[in-house]
């Protein structure tokens, strides 16, 4: 395994841990929606070069690859951003069903990523 899909491998398991930690109530939104955004630019300026040795496993190009996890990143953002607007203790049920769709694909994802 060369050294960027090492990288990439670590960042896997960085992000699968952030993912664990809020489903497991040990993160808050805010923080989880942060990191997700920190991981996004952070794989946005490693590049898709980054990623050719492993590119078949991602089921799509490199830059769609990086599209989908910053727009899902991204989605995670926007619900937090809403529920601070709205000063809500708890989110409202439609919110929950969308912010599990945003981290349902967010897993998808990662998994394509090399171990």
């Amino acid at each position: 395994m060369n050294s960027e899909t090492q990288w990439w491998a670590n960042q896997r398991h960085l992000v699968e841990r952030s993912l664990a930690e809020f489903d497991r109530q040990q993160m808050p939104l805010n923080t989880l929606a942060d990191d997700l955004m920190s991981f996004s630019d952070s794989f946005a300026d490693r590049g898709e070069s980054s990623m050719e040795e492993f590119a078949s496993q991602l089921q799509m190009p490199a830059a769609e690859w990086l599209e989908e996890f910053r727009s899902a990143a991204f989605g995670v953002e926007v619900i937090f951003s809403v529920a601070v607007d709205q000063n809500w203790d708890t989110l409202p049920s439609e919110q929950v069903t969308s912010l599990n769709g945003e981290l349902d694909r967010l897993e998808e994802l990662i998994s394509r990523l090399p171990m």
